[in-house]
């Protein structure tokens, strides 16, 4: 892999896409062709992340193409309303296609939210040498409760610093 390299983010913001397995796909496959990365917003392709046995196939189905193809999958983090749901499908999919010589699946923390860096150290110990992280300082801090959120951009600076 060299040293720098694209991530293809192919997303919309509170989208639904029906064919998101195909359009997944060929990123995927076109991301294998560049040495790229793959970031996917779920809830731009999935209404249902609780429980959707479909969309656990779906992802497990793309995960899986990304190992074969040596393309790394970003799952992008979302409001603090489905970022749960997003997190446990990002957990298990990195217990199941990540391991220490290989990384696939990358889960996204938000330094900003209060729980972060607890968030982060309990999935440190969850899935041991299969994590993997992407950090980012956030994003949705205009729209979430104001009790979640870190009192000051230092802070959330430090968290974020600490996490490296």
């Amino acid at each position: 892999r060299p040293k720098a390299s694209a991530i293809l983010d192919w997303a919309v913001e509170g989208g639904k896409n029906k064919k998101a397995h195909s359009v997944l796909t060929e990123t995927i496959k076109e991301a294998a062709n560049h040495q790229a990365d793959v970031a996917i917003k779920l809830t731009a392709f999935y209404s249902e992340l609780n429980g959707n046995s479909s969309v656990n196939r779906e992802l497990s189905d793309l995960a899986q193409l990304a190992k074969d193809l040596n393309v790394r999958l970003m799952i992008d983090a979302e409001h603090s309303s489905v970022q749960t749901y997003v997190n446990n499908i990002a957990v298990q999919l990195m217990k199941q296609f990540n391991s220490k010589k290989q990384k696939v699946i990358f889960n996204t923390y938000q330094m900003y939210l209060t729980s972060s860096t607890a968030k982060l150290e309990h999935d440190s110990k969850d899935c041991g040498e299969k994590l993997a992280v992407k950090l980012v300082r956030g994003a949705y801090m205009e729209t979430e409760a104001p009790e979640i959120i870190n009192k000051s951009i230092e802070e959330t600076h430090a968290k974020y610093n600490s996490a490296i």
